[in-house]
């Protein structure tokens, strides 16, 4: 067993170094990147070609950085297993949790307690488990996820919450058993959601718009986007505004070539006040 940590003690002068933390190249011969590992402190054991690093451990492969407290490598095998302050990050997706076993070979693990920011479709997804399947594709336990940007300690002004969903970040995020919170609060069932993760025209739930005003009062608008072709598509939508009413609107638009495009909309809207009389 080889100990690498922060600080050395040599027992024949008692004098005490201060040296950075180590950076170790923990490379299996077989594995196709090169894997680096720094801690405060390293321990490795031969017999199970295990490093554990105790305190600011970081753990890299490629685009892939992994931080954390405490950290165990297996260099055969690639597996990782990390608590404490976890955060991975590959380019893609910016994971943070609790607790993290992962493998950092295939890319797939398991985090717990974690949130998932997806750059690309720039939503935020929280799970009390949080199984990574591939780099693209996860499976979540105790889900919610929202579009507004949160600090660490504030509370979210809207997000849906699901028992189960499934996350693909370059396709759809599918929900089931979903309920619409604003501030925590369930203010709307539904049994299914499919909601599209990425930037590109795709088919699905669009993300609601909120807002608030002393004339409409509450306001929320819920629509769906049908990408019918590349040439082709229509939103479908629903609008409540609590002081005032609720409608819905329909638009159509089309674009077949430079000189044929066009867009088709209508509007209905259901006014709840009351018109004053006139004497």
């Amino acid at each position: 067993m080889v100990l690498l940590s922060r600080r050395l003690v040599v027992p024949l002068t008692a004098l005490l170094f201060s040296l950075e933390a180590p950076t170790v190249l923990a490379e299996d011969p077989s594995a196709a990147r090169p894997t680096h590992i720094q801690a405060d402190t390293l321990i490795y054991s031969k017999e199970t070609r295990t490093y554990e690093g105790k305190g600011s451990v970081v753990v890299v492969q490629g685009p892939s950085r992994l931080e954390a407290d405490e950290a165990t490598l297996n260099v055969a095998t690639g597996q990782v297993t990390a608590v404490g302050r976890v955060h991975l990050n590959d380019g893609v997706s910016d994971i943070r949790g609790e607790r993290l076993d992962f493998n950092i070979n295939t890319t797939k693990g398991v985090i717990f307690h974690g949130r998932l920011f997806v750059v690309e479709g720039n939503f935020t997804v929280d799970a009390q488990v949080m199984e990574r399947l591939s780099e693209e594709q996860y499976r979540l336990e105790g889900a919610s996820f929202t579009t507004c940007s949160v600090l660490e300690g504030e509370r979210t002004p809207w997000q849906f919450k699901a028992d189960k969903a499934e996350l693909e970040t370059e396709g759809f995020l599918y929900a089931r058993h979903v309920r619409f919170c604003i501030l925590d609060v369930p203010v709307l069932y539904m049994p299914a959601v499919l909601f599209p993760a990425k930037r590109e025209r795709a088919t699905g739930f669009l993300f609601p718009q909120l807002g608030s005003s002393s004339v409409q009062g509450f306001k929320v608008r819920e629509a769906f986007f049908w990408d019918i072709s590349p040439s082709q598509d229509m939103t479908a939508a629903l609008d409540y505004r609590g002081k005032l009413g609720k409608g819905a609107d329909l638009e159509y638009r089309y674009a077949f070539s430079r000189n044929s495009d066009g867009r088709f909309w209508t509007r209905l809207f259901r006014d709840s006040q009351k018109i004053p009389s006139v004497s």
